[in-house]
């Protein structure tokens, strides 16, 4: 693909954790003399309840070049299917705007979705990352696969993603395992101390920790609502402190985060809510942390690194390879109190190592690099 000006690259980006995971592509883009970046910027980000994590693209000196505001601080919220509708809408004026050579999205998210959407039918050729994953119990999945099949080019977390995403139909020599994105975030990231957490959250540390990201099991007939009144169950029965994160704005969130918040305010002693710790101090939670619970794909990649035990709860990521120590649990309550005691219990440790296990490269490094290549005159 060669182009007669410095190529445009698009990346599209609605969540923290999203934006997390490809914080540091932005950054390295951003900064090449070869590409110019167009950051497209949606969801969450642009949301007050959310954290309005928008603001961390910004002290990253990032130029955020367009905004989807979406209407997502509204009650009732509106439908999934509105806010895709909404999201496409943005994303097709942004793209008509820029007209970029190319444009980067992650994962599967309805708001990518849409984006991915706009792109194709704008004839605008779509990286994808992280496709070929597998999360059983999430309306996600269907979407992920959706963006793949929109998809030109692919860049995968395992080999065996790769496989599945070359069986889907895409050529072999457009498909690239590179690697889980989030060894970028753990390779440059900074380290922050228990007192400097503890100052920057509220949050007081004690012998046993625990960190819960859980969000609405989107395909489930209660949207996980009672898995997450069964861990607050068991939760109630072992002696901890425990770091709740906001869920995200999928359908049943509203929800989850009531029983979230009701919890606190009645455990104020040994619980704490932040709707978004935003990529540093999640990195470092997954360092500081003892156990970590809920449904978050965090908890089967970038936890991994820091040998963290995790207690994933729930069919949201069921068909996801775990990368590190996952214990698997139905949404029962006996079954989840058995097994956070067991996690909890094990290996108590003050500060979590990190490991070199299968993720020795850096992926952003690798795509841009090919993307230097790719638009080669």
């Amino acid at each position: 693909m060669t182009v007669n000006h410095n190529p445009i690259v698009a990346i599209f980006t609605a969540t923290r954790a999203e934006y997390g995971l490809l914080r540091h592509l932005a950054m390295k883009l951003d900064r090449e003399p070869k590409i110019d970046l167009n950051l497209i910027v949606s969801g969450t980000h642009l949301s007050a309840r959310h954290g309005f994590t928008v603001q961390e693209i910004i002290n990253d000196n990032i130029s955020v070049d367009f905004k989807i505001p979406l209407l997502i601080d509204s009650l009732p919220l509106p439908s999934m299917a509105q806010l895709c509708a909404e999201t496409l809408v943005g994303a097709s004026k942004c793209l008509l705007t820029s007209k970029p050579d190319m444009i980067i999205i992650l994962g599967d998210r309805y708001e990518s979705y849409a984006a991915a959407t706009a792109a194709h039918l704008e004839c605008i050729p779509i990286a994808h990352l992280h496709g070929g994953e597998t999360t059983e119990g999430a309306i996600d999945n269907k979407l992920r696969h959706a963006i793949t099949q929109l998809s030109t080019w692919h860049f995968t977390s395992h080999e065996h993603y790769r496989d599945k995403v070359i069986k889907m139909g895409q050529p072999e020599t457009h498909v690239f395992n590179i690697g889980p994105m989030a060894l970028d975030n753990i390779m440059g990231c900074r380290i922050i101390s228990k007192d400097e957490f503890e100052n920057l959250t509220k949050y007081r540390f004690t012998n046993r920790n625990l960190l819960v990201t859980y969000h609405s099991e989107t395909l489930s007939p209660d949207k996980g609502i009672i898995g997450f009144k069964n861990l607050l169950e068991a939760i109630k029965q072992i002696d901890c402190n425990v770091l709740f994160t906001h869920p995200n704005i999928d359908k049943g969130g509203e929800e989850i985060l009531k029983l979230m918040t009701s919890f606190v305010n009645d455990n104020c002693h040994r619980s704490w809510c932040i709707p978004s710790l935003g990529h540093e101090l999640y990195i470092n939670s997954l360092r500081l942390f003892d156990v970590m619970a809920g449904n978050s794909s965090s908890g089967l990649i970038e936890a991994a690194y820091f040998q963290v035990k995790v207690l994933n709860i729930g069919n949201r990521q069921s068909g996801r390879i775990p990368f590190g120590d996952v214990t698997n649990t139905s949404t029962d309550k006996e079954e989840i109190l058995e097994k956070l005691n067991k996690v909890c219990l094990q290996n108590l440790h003050s500060t979590n190592q990190s490991t070199q296990n299968t993720m020795l490269a850096s992926p952003s490094d690798f795509i841009v690099k090919w993307l230097k290549s790719e638009f080669q005159n």
